[in-house]
């Protein structure tokens, strides 16, 4: 028997919410506990795999990079390999501190300078197939590792690709991004690939099959960037089962969202608070707000009363919106059409939506329709839940 434990995304950094300096190295105390749980895994017989975006700033703080180096050394102290790629988020950084006139620029060849070298017990799988093989059945498992690609590039690299179990990548897919241009599909995985692909980018857990029976799994986030993300995970494969498992993050700052239509959902807003509200800085719990204009004054009273106990999100949306049609956004510019949309739907596209904003831009030119059905489904969805919380 064996474990490998994949990690993606802990975006390591000082801020999550620059505006807020009060929620702060939350990232790295969600990526120390993952790595204690790992240590602590009564497992004789694990290997832990990053699955890219290990830093979040272009300009990492000195903080950043000994966090993550004080969550690798807990694994490394317990004799667990370590290996990673590195995500769009590291590569920018690298390039940024190799000089480069456009280190944004991801498709130029970028040299060795890896932030993945100055982290010590962690070593780069990019183009590289390790294996990892269970003492106890002589069950081996190969895993090959692909840095983060831009553009269509991608689609090269893929081609490439030797012989694996195990691909691990920093590559969006369609299913669970669908506005991002090059998106890959999942019954596009490369036949070479016998097993698995596991890929960060998304911050999503998630996991399915391919008509082949290779799974496609995304670890997710170890921490929520953004107060629309859901509570970190991380994922664990086990090599005689041949099966995933996604595992929350062990400390994770909580979460809520409410959608407030009425007094009443008003009442459960301070219900919650009045249980988790929290004057420890560590743990005092954020809440988002979406409400309805007339709600505005008990907004204002809830605000009041937890600002040194909770850190409150309040989004307003507008009591009567005209509703947008797919027919009549058509002659609209792409930046036009989805200005009307998120302010019909009550997103925030300079706020927690930027990210799904920014993806729609990229893909709206001549398919309006599509992105419209997209975004509503979304909003529906989210409707349906009242209150998403991490407890």
């Amino acid at each position: 028997m064996g474990k490998i434990f994949f990690i993606s995304d802990s975006h390591m950094g000082y801020l999550i919410y620059a505006n807020r300096p009060r929620i702060n190295r939350d990232t790295y105390r969600a990526l120390l506990s993952v790595a204690n749980y790992i240590a602590e895994d009564p497992e004789e017989e694990k290997a832990v795999i990053f699955c890219g975006d290990n830093l979040d700033s272009k300009s990492p703080c000195p903080s950043d990079i000994q966090a993550l180096k004080a969550a690798i050394k807990v694994l490394t102290d317990a004799d667990i390999p370590v290996f990673g790629i590195e995500g769009n988020h590291d590569k920018v950084a690298a390039r940024k501190m190799a000089g480069e006139d456009d280190p944004e620029d991801l498709s130029a060849p970028y040299g060795d300078c890896k932030w993945i070298d100055l982290v010590d017990g962690m070593n780069s799988i990019n183009k590289q197939t390790v294996t990892i093989k269970s003492k106890k059945n002589d069950k081996t498992v190969s895993i090959h590792g692909l840095d983060y690609v831009q553009g269509k590039q991608i689609y090269e690299e893929l081609d490439k690709i030797p012989e694996c179990d195990i691909l691990v990548m920093h590559q969006p897919f369609m299913h669970v991004s669908p506005f991002e241009a090059h998106a890959l599909e999942v019954e596009g995985v490369p036949e070479c690939v016998h097993k698995a692909v596991v890929f960060g980018h998304v911050h999503i857990a998630d996991k399915r099959q391919t008509s082949n029976n290779v799974w496609v799994v995304s670890p997710g986030a170890t921490h929520a960037q953004k107060l629309t993300h859901p509570h970190g995970t991380f994922a664990v494969y086990d090599i005689d089962t041949e099966l995933f498992e996604f595992i929350q993050t062990p400390v994770h700052r909580d979460m809520f969202r409410f959608v407030c239509d009425t007094e009443d959902n008003m009442v459960s807003v301070e219900e919650c608070l009045e249980e988790y509200a929290s004057e420890d800085d560590k743990v005092k719990p954020i809440v988002g707000i979406k409400y309805k204009e007339d709600l505005g004054g008990l907004v204002a009273r809830i605000e009041d009363k937890y600002t040194d106990t909770a850190h409150i999100f309040p989004h307003i949306v507008r009591n009567v919106t005209d509703q947008v049609t797919a027919e009549e956004v058509v002659d609209l510019s792409p930046k036009e059409i989805l200005d009307k949309l998120f302010l019909n739907l009550g997103f925030d596209k300079d706020g927690d939506d930027q990210d799904l904003y920014e993806q729609a831009l990229s893909m709206i030119e001549g398919h309006p329709e599509k992105v419209f059905e997209y975004i509503a489904k979304l909003e529906d969805k989210r409707n349906e839940i009242n209150k998403i919380s991490t407890a």
